[in-house]
């Protein structure tokens, strides 16, 4: 495809150049993560951030099976792919607050945070909050949080997201939550398929405010069962939010 003509002049008269160059894109690549280099030994990183962080638009980051103590960062369309066993597991020791709720300015402590992006999917990875050593109610703990982001969350586990003993009342403890303030832009649609949530303390799955989409189809969504602490919601789609 012709991108540019350019004419110059020359003692003999009108030379014409054209500048010819392709408009197909560069092929996606395929980033691979190992905690140890045991399982997949010719992987170039061992922390997924790195590769995240180092990966273009579009690209795929596979995760070997493993523990992965991190919490993770993506502000770009990517697909993060764990193996068939779903034996990758983000287990982050001592959370932090790593973004906020975008209503109340509420901090929050997500093990994967989703933010100002489209076009994520993350397939076949373990979400485990157990070490997750927060020790009051703020900041909010969440598995996975799509923060004013859209994509698709598939055959993921998430559990553990409780927090410690005497901290049963607090409104924390959410499998997946999806967010966007009121006004910002276009609807963001989070897909939920074929996923497994359970030992949540608030919330399994959530969509809140308007422009939020959630599709949450053949998910399995189980509490703590019976509690006087925070009331449990399996799936919540509130406060403006559709979905079905």
């Amino acid at each position: 495809m012709i991108k540019k003509i350019s004419v110059f002049f020359g003692f003999s008269g009108l030379v014409l150049v054209l500048v010819l160059s392709s408009s197909r894109p560069a092929l996606a690549a395929n980033l691979f993560v190992d905690d140890d280099s045991v399982e997949c030994p010719e992987a170039e990183f061992t922390i997924i951030q790195d590769a995240i962080d180092e990966a273009d638009p579009g690209d795929s980051i596979r995760v070997c099976p493993g523990t992965y103590d991190e919490q993770i960062i993506i502000s770009k369309p990517l697909r993060i792919i764990g193996p068939l066993s779903n034996s990758a597991v983000v287990k982050p020791l001592g959370m932090t607050a790593n973004t906020t709720n975008r209503v109340n300015g509420i901090p929050i402590a997500a093990v994967v945070l989703v933010r100002g992006t489209t076009d994520v999917t993350i397939r076949r990875l373990t979400i485990d909050g157990i070490n997750n050593g927060i020790t009051d109610c703020e900041p909010t703990l969440v598995g996975i949080f799509y923060r004013n982001a859209s994509g698709e969350i598939r055959e993921v586990a998430i559990r553990n997201m409780i927090l410690g003993v005497g901290l049963e009342g607090c409104q924390s403890g959410l499998g997946i939550f999806a967010q966007k303030p009121v006004g910002a832009g276009r609807v963001r649609e989070v897909r939920v398929v074929n996923s497994n949530i359970h030992d949540y303390q608030k919330n399994g799955i959530t969509g809140n405010e308007p422009g939020i989409r959630i599709q949450a189809t053949g998910n399995v969504v189980t509490g703590i069962g019976p509690t006087s602490g925070a009331a449990q919601n399996g799936i919540q789609i509130g406060f403006g939010a559709t979905g079905e």
